[in-house]
């Protein structure tokens, strides 16, 4: 225990106040931990300002990989399924994965099934969801992809966030260290936080909107922001509360439902199928 605490002090010391930043980009996406760093679950709690922020880093590495597959002069449908595919990569398939026992759990399916296992019902949950992230993306113009990835990302996880403050804590999950961990977040993640976090998002969005993408940025957030209310509302009264699953849930709603704001206000002109002019 005291080399676990004497790493993690080293780690503290090398990063200084982006220590939270780093702990946030471990735990919400593919990012391995630095070896020796062992966050503890205030470490978690102290990172959640930063989720929007890991969203926007990861919405820049997708806009980015989009750049280099148009570059590679393929059409835009086929740079869209290769960007959903690396999102899903990106976080270890977190999110669908979450929608699936979601899914499963709504349906009264889980009580008959492993924690590992998904069933039909799962299944097609995750389909349905890759498949709508997909075509909203091809359904927009190219030209505010940038936006729409990296304000669907900063939503996704601060929608976590606010679900997270609208549900109780899960009966039976705070065995496990991931229960713990959703245990720590849901008792001592304050409204203020996820205030500060909404904030920083929305300056992003309106300077997004300031740029190039006429208002709609900030359409998105605010969209986001009231579905991420509803679900958390709604899974608090029909599910176990906050899990992992049913925050991963909520981040992908949410990112879904900023995907199609720009689906709806930037729709593509061109079709899908031809590659960029040469």
């Amino acid at each position: 225990m005291a080399g676990v605490t004497a790493e993690r002090d080293e780690w503290m010391r090398r990063t200084g106040p982006l220590y939270p930043g780093l702990v946030a980009l471990c735990y919400l996406t593919a990012v391995p931990l630095p070896r020796g760093l062992e966050p503890t679950e205030d470490d978690v709690v102290r990172s959640a300002v930063w989720f929007p922020l890991v969203g926007g880093i990861a919405g820049t590495v997708l806009y980015s990989l989009a750049q280099l597959l148009r570059a590679a002069n393929l059409a835009t449908a086929v740079a869209a399924i290769f960007i959903v595919v690396a999102g899903v990569a990106g976080t270890r398939a977190m999110r669908e994965l979450g929608v699936g026992k979601t899914a499963d759990r709504l349906g009264g399916l889980r009580a008959n099934v492993s924690a590992s296992e998904i069933t039909a019902h799962g299944a097609i949950a995750i389909v349905a969801a890759l498949a709508l992230r997909a075509g909203a993306l091809i359904s927009t113009d190219v030209g505010v992809w940038f936006a729409a990835l990296v304000i669907s990302q900063a939503s996704a996880y601060w929608a976590m966030l606010l679900a997270l403050k609208l549900t109780h804590q899960a009966d039976g999950e705070s065995g496990s260290r991931q229960g713990r961990t959703e245990s720590a977040l849901t008792g001592k993640v304050s409204w203020t936080t996820a205030a500060v976090a909404g904030g920083i998002l929305a300056g992003a969005a309106v300077m997004l909107d300031v740029w190039h993408t006429g208002g709609y940025s900030f359409v998105a957030v605010l969209a986001t922001a009231l579905l991420a209310c509803f679900v958390g509302w709604f899974f608090q009264r029909r599910t176990d509360g906050a899990t992992r699953p049913t925050l991963a849930s909520a981040a992908l709603i949410c990112e879904i439902a900023a995907l199609l704001v720009f689906a709806a206000a930037h729709p593509a002109s061109e079709s899908p199928w031809i590659g960029p002019p040469t």
